[in-house]
């Protein structure tokens, strides 16, 4: 296992990232949409995600919620029983691409439009 930092990488090279990765950790105390988590989960990676309302509204069920997210060791925790336990591992991954298939970029403009129709009383 291993950690790799990056730059910058273009959109092919993050999808094939993502998709073999053994899970995708969000750390955020501050995040205005937990957009990346789902773009993870969508590819089949398991969340591992901040228990902050940002990530809660984003992520719903799928992802895996950290309470004590500025706590390394209960990352650690999560991380070792993601990879330990198999059948936790495989409902987290389909949960993941269930939502992902839930936010597809059709399902997003249809909910933005519905969303300025309200707020502009229409």
């Amino acid at each position: 296992y291993g950690v790799e930092w990056l730059n910058y990488t273009s959109r092919e090279m993050l999808v094939h990232l993502l998709s073999k990765a053994l899970a995708f950790v969000f750390p955020s105390v501050v995040e205005g949409w937990g957009l990346p988590p789902i773009e993870a989960m969508a590819l089949g990676t398991p969340a591992l995600v901040s228990n902050i309302p940002a990530c809660q509204q984003a992520c719903k069920e799928a992802a895996i919620y950290i309470d004590s997210y500025l706590d390394p060791f209960s990352w650690a925790k999560e991380i070792g029983k993601l990879l330990e336990i198999e059948s936790y591992y495989l409902d987290r991954a389909i949960k993941g691409v269930e939502l992902g298939r839930l936010q597809s970029h059709d399902e997003y403009q249809i909910q933005l439009a519905r969303m300025y129709r309200k707020v502009l009383g229409g």
